[in-house]
């Protein structure tokens, strides 16, 4: 019958790629596909056919994108097509070209059954190194650690919401007093003093903000005490 098979991604810790069963088939109907599997428990999904974009996976895609996740359509054994293509036209026969006509009938039926921005990659199925495989794997470690950085900043403790807005608001309703003091500064005769006057002001009102939001290093490392987490992994997040 097939069951989900989960394999360890041999490059990323952690990371594990489920093989799922086959949609449409006698076991596994599309009409009950998704629930029968719980698709809602995967991160993304990877779609593999060796030939056209089918219907079934256009309306498998559908729901996919209707519980808010990513997906990308992996062509396989490009190796098959630039061989008959190397054997039938020798004289004119051009790798990237056959690739490219390869990707674009790929998109052409992906979007005719209604899913639009499609990502697909052509890849080998002996060669791990050729066509858009390298690609695939940088856009997968790309996608999860935008999933990994989603997932630890939903990890955070609600910081006060009302409160952080509130302050937002007052924070903002004085920019317009620092401006209007930095104008007057700029009317001093005496070259250098106004700018270097605006400086320290707006250096002043900088730190201010940032240590009212919390985002100083005394409050980030009270906050990674809370969570539980390393400084360093917020601040990273934060400059994400």
């Amino acid at each position: 019958m097939g069951e989900p098979m989960a394999y360890p991604d041999p490059v990323l810790p952690g990371v594990n790629l489920w093989d799922l069963p086959g949609v449409g088939t006698s076991y596994f109907p599309l009409d009950s596909y998704c629930k029968q599997l719980n698709l809602c428990r995967y991160n993304f999904f990877i779609i593999v056919g060796a030939q056209r974009f089918r219907s079934d996976h256009a309306r498998l895609v559908r729901e996919i994108q209707r519980m808010g996740k990513r997906f990308y359509f992996v062509r396989s054994k490009a190796d098959m097509d630039l061989d008959a293509s190397r054997r039938q036209r020798p004289s004119s026969y051009n790798e990237e070209g056959i690739l490219q006509q390869i990707r674009e009938d790929c998109r052409r039926g992906i979007t005719a059954e209604g899913v639009g921005h499609p990502q697909v990659f052509v890849v080998s199925n002996w060669e791990s190194n050729c066509y858009n495989f390298p690609l695939l794997r940088q856009t997968l470690q790309t996608e999860l650690q935008r999933l990994k950085r989603h997932a630890f900043l939903r990890s955070l403790p609600a910081v006060a919401s009302p409160v952080v807005k509130q302050k937002k608001a007052a924070l903002k309703g004085e920019i317009w007093k620092t401006a209007l003091f930095s104008c007057l500064l700029a009317a001093v005769p005496v070259p250098g003093v106004a700018f270097l006057c605006t400086f320290v002001i707006f250096r002043k009102h900088l730190f201010r903000y940032y240590s009212s939001f919390g985002l100083d290093d005394r409050s980030l490392s009270a906050l990674a005490r809370q969570v539980g987490k390393p400084v360093g992994e917020l601040t990273a997040v934060m400059m994400s």
